[in-house]
């Protein structure tokens, strides 16, 4: 499973034509985004902006494959299983998944965040 969550949106709107939007979109796109990131980390959609006529919207998302994640997580928890319990089987029908989920969201959050600092160095700098 891949978890994603948006980290930018930019709305491109500064020529009379939307093809020039999307030229100058594409541009930005490979300048700031598309060889400098980890590929597979990041995804992006661009869109008609529905607010004006000639618009082009850009979104970019962060993306975690959550399988490292769960492996790393069930194996935690077949050895604290072990650990405290004389039997050997575990009980992975009444596995939890709520920790789980909130350690996708905290990862994915630091991501965010590090990925719009990121950018926006990029772009100021």
């Amino acid at each position: 499973m891949k978890a994603i969550q948006k980290y930018f949106d930019n709305v491109f709107n500064s020529h009379d034509s939307r093809k020039d939007n999307l030229i100058s979109c594409m541009k930005w796109l490979t300048k700031y985004v598309i060889g400098k990131e980890d590929p597979g980390k990041v995804s992006y959609e661009i869109l008609l902006d529905e607010e004006s006529e000639t618009g082009i919207k850009l979104q970019l998302f962060a993306v975690l494959d959550d399988t490292k994640h769960f492996s790393m997580r069930c194996k935690a928890c077949k050895e604290f299983h072990n650990s405290f319990f004389i039997t050997d089987k575990n009980d992975c029908d009444r596995c939890n998944a709520k920790a789980y989920r909130k350690d996708i969201k905290a990862t994915l959050t630091t991501i965010k965040s590090a990925k719009q600092e990121k950018l926006r160095r990029k772009v100021k700098g």
